[in-house]
């Protein structure tokens, strides 16, 4: 059987050629002859090379001219593969799905991991400052001490944006440290006594915080999530108009159970369950918002698919996921930290509420495995971690401990979450360990997410109210 041949013009590197290359050979095996007759230096050159054309883009070296489709007479044009151009239409929808999010979104591991650990870190940081900033003792100046020496050392450690943002921490710690020293001594600045200044509200314990809670807030929130919305609209970034229109429905939610009269721990559990019925629709919900279903049939009947309506759909449902997430997890974060910080004190139910926002710390941290991208598993583990700092925070309540021990086992309990933090985040566990800890998340997370529902039926009172109406 004779060998057929292609008559080409390649163009490259100022010079121009007319060649006939085998059609059936592949370009991998034909390159170097090209870049002989163009005077291209070779050596290892020839794995840099591709040669390009505009209806096909970058000609796959494994394939040969008749598998490319390329024709007597085509004009093919020399150039490096890290800035050929990409085919116009795609071949696998699928494929170049999966390489458009690798370089749209990172993945968790290597530098986006670390950098998520560490932001992570700051939320744990945040809650050393609330410490201190909520009591007068020795604990007072110690917790943000504390931050304020693992701020450096964490920004000294991780060198990604996250890094440099927990470094930041340290500008708040700092004068807090001088809080609470001058709040535990009082005699520093010359003043016997309590400390106070005329006209300023002093810092109150974290269990006085929802004493003076009304509606206007979250009002304001409301005003501003939905500016957010049609900033989101206007600015083209389906994500964000997303999740903050889902944001302003939430607090519109809250704004309507407070004039009704709800009990915020009651709103906050409907809130809690909106957001993880919400991160278990995301997926799906971006998928079919970015329209790669209809692309992925098309591509299926044998229609040409536009490489460039694959990318704008990819990066559409990354950002739709992205802000159905973040949404899902702020109103989910909001709603643990109501349900542990503002608990009912009001006899049998008074547990309910904290274990509920409990139970949504565990699912936010055991659904975070369904997804893959950094931007995605970073805010389901930030409401772990608010939940964790919340918990902490109540711990001195719950035991009934005296201010000055209950301090010092807050510090103690997020300095173990801290630790845990960078222990399980920096560290990668072997093919055998990951799957048996993934076979244990999904089991955490189903009992969490079935251990929801009687609890909504605890702290809505549903077995009293229907035994009244019976009887």
């Amino acid at each position: 059987m004779s060998t057929r041949f292609t008559r080409v013009t390649v163009v490259g590197d100022g010079r121009q050629i007319d060649v006939s290359l085998p059609a059936d050979a592949p370009l991998t095996e034909q390159m170097p002859i090209v870049l002989r007759l163009l005077s291209v230096p070779t050596g290892a050159a020839p794995v840099r090379w591709r040669l390009a054309a505009p209806e096909f883009g970058a000609l796959d070296p494994n394939r040969s001219l008749d598998d490319v489709g390329v024709l007597d007479g085509a004009a093919l044009y020399l150039t490096e593969a890290a800035t050929a151009p990409p085919a116009p239409f795609v071949d696998d929808v699928e494929e170049v799905v999966a390489e458009t999010v690798v370089d749209a979104a990172p993945a968790w591991r290597d530098q986006a991991r670390r950098s998520g650990i560490a932001w992570l870190l700051v939320v744990v940081m945040g809650g050393g400052l609330l410490l201190g900033l909520g009591t007068t003792s020795a604990v007072g100046w110690i917790a943000p001490a504390v931050v304020l020496l693992a701020a450096l050392a964490v920004g000294a450690a991780i060198g990604e944006p996250g890094g440099r943002t927990a470094a930041l921490t340290a500008v708040p710690a700092a004068p807090a440290v001088v809080l609470g020293v001058v709040a535990a001594r009082p005699s520093i600045l010359g003043r016997v006594g309590d400390l106070s200044f005329p006209g300023v509200v002093p810092t109150r314990p974290i269990d006085e915080l929802g004493v003076a809670w009304n509606g206007f807030p979250l009002l304001l929130v409301t005003a501003a999530a939905l500016g957010l919305a049609a900033a989101g609209a206007v600015g083209r970034t389906p994500g964000l108009a997303t999740g903050a229109l889902i944001g302003a429905l939430a607090s519109v939610g809250g704004l309507i159970g407070i004039r009704a009269g709800l009990p915020v721990d009651r709103t906050a559990a409907l809130a809690l369950v909106l957001a993880v019925v919400l991160t278990g629709l995301a997926g799906q919900a971006a998928l079919g918002g970015a329209g790669l279903v209809d692309l992925m049939v098309a591509d299926e009947r044998g229609e040409p698919v536009p490489r460039a309506l694959v990318v704008a759909a990819v990066r559409r449902g990354l950002s739709l996921a992205g802000g159905l997430v973040g949404s899902a997890a702020v109103v989910g974060a909001v709603a643990g930290w109501e349900l542990i910080v503002r608990a009912p004190d009001d006899g049998s139910i008074a547990w309910t509420a904290p274990a509920l926002g409990i139970l949504g710390g565990a699912v936010f941290g055991s659904r975070s495995r369904m997804f893959t991208r950094a931007a995605h598993i970073g805010p389901m583990l930030a409401v772990t971690v608010v939940v964790a700092v919340a918990v902490a925070l109540r711990l001195p309540a719950w035991l009934e401990l005296t201010p000055a021990t209950g301090s010092v086992l807050v510090l103690l309990v997020l300095m173990v979450v801290g630790a845990l933090l960078l222990l399980g985040g920096l560290r990668t566990l072997r093919e055998v360990s990951g799957a048996r800890v993934q076979r244990g998340l999904e089991r955490l997370e189903l009992l969490a997410v079935l251990a929801l529902v009687p609890g909504l039926v605890l702290l809505f009172r549903v077995i009293p109210a229907v035994q009244r109406w019976w009887g």
